[in-house]
């Protein structure tokens, strides 16, 4: 069992279970035992394996061979858009935002559904505690950090939806959260559109929390979630059980969890009691939707299509498999959590229900 990951190059030369490769295409390989092991690749949300790490530690966790699948995880997308690099073929499946996978859908481009979301709206604009700022509406003429440009068309939605439009304000691109996070601490952005993972680098650097600008309709939207195409939906959701367990995992052993994203990317963990403490800010926002099991407020979700896509037709129950997603969470989750407290990766074995 190997998960394959590119972007890494120097993880890539650390680890021997990481191996560098193509898309596969969902070609079947064997397994050390002998067993067929279907081959797939799947993109995370965006390029930090950090905030991501559930679709890391699936492995050494034993989550994927369980599900029989070999994996290959992509964290650098031309675009930034994980939607689009499964219309294009890039990919086989992604977590993806729903602002990046609605113009994919409603374009025809592919057939794709989530089977569930992992987090309610876990990005925000903030300031700095001393930040004079007080409303989303006094950031007109302000620099905004942003990772990338995936980070662009929610962070203008959110900004028109409290009173700016594009050119009152500049999006500034700076990559990586940590680096977004760093321009804010230096004074070199005004505000920065921030998950709490990047709230976590500003508080771990700087010791003080940002503060959210309230940011009305959308404190309860929705963001992330696992994209499936619609035709590959039954190993789409043999995919999601596996990354499903490791952010419980994760929830329930923290430390555990960034010791074993250290050994397959040592450079996404150069300090491992900093991780620790970004990742326990970060985690906070996230924890309903996984007590809810990624199930989400139909009302809700069509509100925030029509933010995204105004008049458009779809509804919650075009894009989101709720069946998909009751099977995703099919294993035994109390279980899995004891098994996670107590360190006891046997423990999490052969859960599914």
């Amino acid at each position: 069992m190997s998960t394959r990951s590119r972007g890494t190059t120097a993880a890539l030369a650390a680890v021997a279970v990481l191996i560098l490769a193509g898309c596969s295409g969902g070609s079947d390989s064997p397994d050390p035992e002998g067993e067929p092991m279907q081959s797939v690749s799947i993109a995370t949300p965006s390029a930090s394996a950090l905030a991501w790490m559930y679709y890391y530690i699936a492995e050494p966790l034993g989550f994927y061979e369980e599900e029989g699948l070999d994996v290959e995880i992509v964290g650098s997308l031309p675009g930034d858009n994980p939607a689009q690099a499964i219309a294009n073929g890039i990919v086989d499946f992604a977590g993806a935002q729903l602002s990046l996978g609605l113009p994919v859908i409603e374009t025809g481009a592919a057939d794709l559904v989530w089977v569930g979301f992992s987090d309610n709206w876990p990005f925000n604009i903030s300031v700095m505690p001393d930040s004079s700022i007080d409303a989303m509406d006094e950031l007109e003429g302000k620099k905004i950090g942003i990772r990338d440009d995936g980070d662009a068309p929610p962070a203008a939605a959110m900004l028109g939806a409290n009173g700016l439009e594009e050119g009152d304000y500049e999006l500034v691109r700076l990559g990586q959260g940590a680096t977004v996070a760093t321009a804010l601490v230096q004074g070199d952005i005004d505000a920065m559109y921030a998950s709490p993972l990047n709230e976590g680098f500003v508080e771990t650097q700087t010791g003080e929390s940002v503060r959210r600008l309230d940011s009305g309709e959308f404190e309860d939207f929705i963001s992330s979630g696992f994209m499936t195409p619609t035709e590959d939906i039954e190993t789409g959701i043999k995919l999601a059980r596996a990354v499903a367990k490791a952010w419980v995992w994760a929830s329930e052993n923290l430390e555990s969890a960034v010791d074993l994203l250290a050994q397959m990317q040592p450079e996404a963990v150069p300090d491992r009691d900093q991780a620790i403490a970004t990742m326990t800010i970060g985690l906070q926002p996230s924890l309903p939707a996984l007590e809810a099991q990624w199930a989400v407020d139909p009302a809700v979700l069509d509100a925030q299509i029509q933010v995204f896509s105004p008049g458009s037709d779809l509804t919650a129950a075009d894009i989101l498999d709720e069946s998909a997603r009751e099977r995703v969470w099919a294993f035994d989750v109390d279980a899995l959590r004891e098994a996670a407290r107590a360190d006891d990766a046997p423990a999490a074995a052969d859960l599914n229900e």
